[in-house]
């Protein structure tokens, strides 16, 4: 059986959007964390495909699932797709849609405070394969 995560979004007072993975159905370890997803686009979006290597460095000192758990949430919301024909690899879609469901008009550049939190959020859900 699949685990189920549940997850937000949120934007903070800069207009930068944020993602966190709130909870998981099954053993994963999650430590909700903000992180800005200026940050993860940054690492992925001149790559031709990726796997969750790529954004490890984004969840230092954190949970080990972090950066697979923030992958199956970013695949959900659309921002990436699988590469059919390597296992566990995406492709980056773009984040346009995204932005326009959460009402956020441009991506800002990648500087977040430290610790800022977003205040306009939405919550969702995946039952998306938690082991990315």
């Amino acid at each position: 059986m699949r685990s189920k995560l549940s997850y937000e979004l949120g934007q903070d007072a800069s207009q930068q959007l944020h993602v966190r993975v709130t909870s998981n159905s099954g053993r994963g370890y999650v430590k909700p964390q903000w992180v800005a997803l200026s940050a993860i686009e940054m690492l992925i979006r001149e790559e031709e495909r990726f796997t969750r290597a790529a954004v490890l460095e984004l969840f230092r000192g954190t949970s080990i699932n972090g950066a697979g758990f923030v992958l199956a949430v970013l695949r959900e919301e659309g921002v990436i797709a699988p590469v059919e024909e390597v296992r566990h690899a995406y492709r980056y879609l773009g984040s346009a849609s995204l932005r326009e469901r959460m009402g956020v008009v441009a991506a800002n550049d990648s500087s977040v405070a430290a610790g800022s939190k977003p205040s306009n959020k939405r919550r969702g859900s995946t039952s998306g394969q938690a082991g990315i």
